[in-house]
């Protein structure tokens, strides 16, 4: 696995610099994570969003690509998956660093009844996410993982 730091678009940061930036923000946070297929390898990103929802103005992200390769991540089971095991571990990570705060994960898969093909993974992946203890939101709603994340995995 080859992975780079943490990044705002336009400097780099270590996790724990980011990890300061989240214990000392006002707001809640949004993990997600989404990938798109570069030649052999499939690029990952993360992101934490820092986001104020009472406010409704401003926020941050942060964002971090990791390379994997394999033929297993060309089936979209395994793809989903692996996005929402790096958007948990993520989670995961930042409650290490402050347990009180507030994290919601978003998940780039279509809602069970649309009938698009991420759909029929939906329950079983927000199940996963739950059991955790984290809330979850997917398509239309989980942005940080359908807008930021797919953005930067491009």
């Amino acid at each position: 696995m080859t992975e780079c730091a943490w990044t705002d678009g336009e400097s780099e940061f270590t996790f724990e610099e980011v990890m300061k930036d989240v214990r000392s923000y006002d707001g809640s946070v949004f993990i997600g994570a989404d990938s798109q297929l570069h030649s052999s390898r499939r690029i990952f990103t993360r992101v934490i969003c820092l986001y104020n929802e009472e406010r409704k103005k401003g926020g941050r992200y942060y964002y971090q690509r990791i390379s994997l390769s394999g033929p297993e991540f060309n089936n979209l089971m395994t793809q989903l998956s692996e996005e929402t095991d790096k958007a948990l571990e993520l989670a995961m990570s930042i409650q290490e660093y402050n347990p009180h705060v507030k994290i919601e994960i978003h998940l780039d898969c279509s809602p069970a009844e649309s009938g698009h093909q991420s759909s029929r993974y939906a329950d079983m992946l927000q199940g996963w996410v739950t059991s955790l203890g984290f809330d979850c939101k997917i398509k239309p709603d989980g942005w940080a993982a359908c807008s930021v994340a797919d953005r930067h995995s491009k």
